[in-house]
């Protein structure tokens, strides 16, 4: 990355921007309301310090690896999601994740951001595949990934939880 940092992507309605620090008290209502938890950081509700260690974590990855976590703005700069990538599980790996506040729900956006930051990850970033973990009955998420070419790898249980793990090859 440049030293003026991680560019914002632009789609037809939205503006995905690195998150910052400041991007806490926006995410963390979202990240912890019951439609969005539910299939997200398995049921569980996310304090404010995890969600900013997320954050500096993704200001680091962006640094040394060139990704990391959008925050997906509409006209006003304030997200109403996020969208990019992750470590996650045990052994770490990266991992597309992406979450969308419900007020926004059924318009295509989140459809949209996460087809920008797959085009920017095979496109920018030179990844070769990309992993994306799913809870089975989230189907509005398995049918982004679907309608973005991603296939299902293999279906597992999850600390309780029936997840599909797809992946795209670039």
């Amino acid at each position: 990355m440049s030293d003026t940092g991680p560019k914002a992507l632009r789609t037809a309605r939205l503006v995905l921007r690195p998150l910052a620090a400041r991007d806490v008290d926006a995410l963390h209502p979202i990240l912890t309301s019951t439609s969005v938890r539910r299939f997200l950081f398995d049921g569980e509700t996310v304090s404010r310090d995890f969600l900013a260690a997320a954050i500096d974590a993704s200001i680091r990855n962006f640094a040394d690896r060139g990704w990391g976590l959008f925050g997906i703005t509409l006209e006003d700069d304030v997200p109403q999601g996020l969208c990019g990538f992750h470590m996650v599980g045990t052994p770490a790996e990266r991992q597309l994740v992406y979450a969308l506040a419900p007020a926004i729900w059924g318009q295509g956006l989140g459809g949209e951001a996460v087809g920008a930051v797959v085009k920017h990850a095979l496109d920018v970033c030179g990844m070769k595949s990309i992993v994306a973990a799913v809870d089975a009955p989230n189907t509005a998420s398995i049918a982004i990934l679907r309608r973005l070419g991603f296939e299902p790898e293999v279906r597992l249980v999850e600390r309780g939880r029936d997840v599909i793990r797809h992946v795209l090859r670039g």
